[in-house]
Formats: structure tokens, sequence, C-alpha cells
């Protein structure tokens, strides 16, 4: 092979690795959503450089909330999309929000149900915020952001929710409340799962 052939071939081996972004975004309709009647909720919509943001990056769709439950206050985003581009490491996004992360590590919803349990600072130390989240796809679920990534590498990509939950106040990741919002949230998601083609 002369130089022009062996360039040619590398470049068309480049072609064949390269996987372009999903051409997704955030045109369609809101996600539906089935929550439990106890879980009240008022959407808190997206900002026009926020919807920007996350078409760009291949989200599906992206659905934020105030919720109150059982005592419990906050927001929440349910970000859906079939590449990780979409979906982020919630502590970074905490963080350009002005909240200090103070510590963050998993915690057992229940058997096979990992979630981050993340605690907040102000930055001023007068007030301390806790945040919960996870991916969830119709069949896994993590924690783990890189473990989200490599699930990108399947040759059939899976449709995936992050679920992100800043509360209020500080609960305990452990407290009944928290649990239970946690295993509703879980429910939602692999409902609205059900049945999408990986």
């Amino acid at each position: 092979l002369g130089p022009g052939r062996e360039g040619a071939a590398i470049v068309a081996g480049l072609a064949l690795l390269y996987a372009p972004r999903p051409q997704t975004g955030l045109a369609g309709p809101p996600a539906e959503w089935s929550f439990p009647a106890e879980l009240h909720i008022e959407p808190l919509p997206l900002k026009p450089d926020e919807v920007e943001w996350l078409t760009r990056d291949g989200a599906e769709s992206a659905n934020r909330f105030q919720f109150e439950w059982q005592g419990l206050s906050g927001s929440a985003i349910l970000i859906t999309s079939r590449t990780w581009r979409a979906h982020h490491r919630p502590e970074r996004c905490f963080e350009v929000y002005g909240l200090r992360l103070e510590d963050s590590r998993t915690v057992l919803m229940e058997p096979g149900f990992p979630a981050r349990a993340v605690s907040l600072g102000d930055g001023a130390g007068r007030r301390v915020f806790s945040a919960l989240y996870w991916f969830q796809s119709a069949a896994a679920l993590t924690d783990d952001y890189g473990a989200r990534l490599w699930a990108d590498l399947s040759p059939q990509r899976q449709t995936w929710v992050l679920v992100s939950i800043l509360f209020d106040d500080a609960p305990a990741a452990d407290a009944p409340a928290v649990r239970g919002l946690a295993l509703a949230l879980r429910s939602a998601v692999a409902e609205r799962l059900e049945g999408v083609t990986p």
C-alpha cells in the first residue's frame, strides 16, 4: 500500500469506529409518568438553555418537578436517553448551582436497588441538603456513573432514565419516607420503560 491508500484505510477504520450522537431531542410532548396519588408534584419547566443543552446531548425527554411526599419536599428531574451523553454525574450539577459536595456514598434502598446518597452544603456552612440519584434501564439499575457509561458499549443501546432528587433539607438516606419515595419513583420508571424497545 502506498501512503495514499494507507491514509484512506485509516480514515475508513476511524469512520467505522465513530458513533454519531443520536438525533433525538426534546421535540415531542413531555413524557407521561404514572406516579402514586400520594406524591404531589408541581412541574418546574426547564429553561431554554437547559433544553438546548439536553437536546444537544441526546435526551429524549426531561421532566423536572417540585414534590411533596410524606413530610418531605424538594425537586426531582427524570432524564430519559439512549446515550450517556444526556446523563451526567449529578454531583457536578449540584456544584454548578452553588452547592458544595460534602459526602457521596452508595446506599441500598432494598436488595438490588443501589442509590447514591449525596450530602451538600450551601458553601457558607449555614445549611445542609441531601440528594439521591440512580440510573435505571428496563434490565439494570445502578448508582455508578461509570457503569452507565459502559452500558453504551453494547451494540444495542438501551433506554436509560437518570432519576435525581434534591431534598429541601437533609433527611437521612435510610429514613422510611426517603426509601418509600425512591421505591415509588423506581416503580414509575420501570412502568414507563416496560415495553420500550432496547
